[in-house]
């Protein structure tokens, strides 16, 4: 563009916006990890799972839409990972029966994605998607309260 600006000023504008140096960045972790197409985040409502999240199978994800919950390395909106071979319907259980999220769910607002699956593969994807957000993020998702795991080798064959 034309403009000359020091390296001082690159470094300042990336630690307040929480970027960490280039030495720091280089063979991270990432979330969510390459591989994984999510969708757009869209408004954990009933006409939006109506209309946008598909009926088949999938991994998702249900984040805070205003404000992060602090993990104890970086802090995420995201509050909860899962899977499930009917992405609608389980998000429709979700704003149902919300005792998973109590209190949270009636106080603020929340936002959906998703990426899509084969079903014979949802639990692999759950539990790379649940261990690339423990690497990022110090912990599993603050609602998710048991890892997910990649099970058994002829549960993965099915």
């Amino acid at each position: 563009w034309g403009q000359n600006v020091s390296r001082r000023t690159i470094a300042a504008a990336r630690q307040a916006l929480g970027i960490p140096p280039w030495h720091r960045r280089a063979g991270r972790p990432i979330y969510p990890p390459s591989g994984f197409d999510f969708s757009l985040s869209r408004p954990l409502t009933p006409e939006t799972v109506r209309a946008h999240a598909p009926a088949g199978p999938g991994v998702y994800e249900i984040a805070l839409a205003d404000g992060v919950f602090n993990y104890p390395v970086r802090a995420c909106p995201v509050i909860y990972l899962g899977r499930s071979r009917n992405l609608r319907n389980r998000l429709r259980a979700h704003l149902r029966n919300h005792e998973k999220f109590g209190a949270v769910m009636s106080e603020g607002r929340f936002v959906f994605r998703f990426a899509t699956a084969a079903s014979a593969h949802l639990q692999k994807a759950e539990a790379e998607l649940a261990r690339a957000f423990c690497e990022v993020h110090g912990a599993l998702p603050c609602y998710n309260t048991v890892t997910p795991s990649v099970g058994r080798p002829s549960e993965l064959k099915q």
